[in-house]
């Protein structure tokens, strides 16, 4: 999409590189649709601002990749997630991205909006993912990240890495309202948690609290500056919050 306040809805798109791809202009609509067996992303908003994706199911957005390979997703290259927002060379930020449902992908969301940010995450249901359910790497505007629901356990049984809600490249700077979470994660692996945080979570302007975490099998409920907390009260402690 690159006109003015386009509408998208109820359309079916099956293949190609990017499924659908909102780049450089501002205010689309992307609603009720289903996009699956892309390439690199799903749908991925480049360069935009003041969307609203809604409603859609992204799925088969994998193309081989796995996690920590040195490649893309496939030849193609890409973040293999359902939905992915950047910023290359403009603004991106004041998105909004819920009640979607996002599955068999190598990633459920992919946000790396570093200049503008404060995009909205919500009601999204994400599960069969290879790595990250949400990855957030934005230094922007703070971001929401709530009422999600969230199973990892991931459909390819190689995966040994990843996380439910993940805060990439966190700094003092990364600011994400994280509430209300509902996070399953059913993975052993020596980098699998429900939620991991860099350590600047604990004093920077990261909020979270409210959220619920299931941890079977042994995986940690969380990582905070690459330590593992195997409950709740122990992440709790080390966060002073949740």
């Amino acid at each position: 999409l690159n006109g003015t306040s386009t509408l998208v809805d109820n359309v079916s798109i099956d293949g190609g590189d990017i499924g659908l791809e909102i780049r450089t202009t501002d205010g689309h609509i992307v609603r009720n649709s289903l996009v699956q067996n892309s390439a690199t992303s799903g749908i991925r908003m480049r360069d935009t601002s003041n969307n609203l994706i809604e409603n859609n199911q992204v799925t088969g957005v994998w193309n081989g990749r796995y996690y920590n390979d040195g490649a893309g997703a496939g030849a193609n290259g890409g973040t293999g997630a359902g939905i992915d927002l950047i910023d290359i060379s403009d603004a991106c930020g004041n998105n909004i991205v819920r009640r979607n449902h996002i599955h068999n992908v190598f990633q459920g969301i992919l946000d790396q909006c570093d200049v503008e940010g404060g995009n909205k995450y919500y009601s999204n249901i994400i599960y069969d993912y290879l790595v990250n359910g949400i990855s957030y790497q934005s230094d922007g505007a703070e971001g929401l990240i709530a009422n999600n629901t969230i199973y990892h356990t991931p459909y390819d049984p190689v995966s040994t890495a990843g996380h439910g809600i993940v805060i990439q490249n966190g700094s003092v700077t990364t600011q994400a309202r994280i509430v209300n979470n509902t996070i399953t994660c059913d993975a052993i692996g020596s980098n699998v948690q429900c939620i991991n945080l860099p350590l600047s979570a604990a004093t920077g302007p990261t909020y979270i609290n409210n959220n619920n975490y299931y941890p079977l099998n042994g995986t940690p409920v969380a990582t905070l500056g690459g330590v593992n907390y195997a409950t709740l009260a122990l992440f709790q402690t080390a966060l002073q919050a949740d």
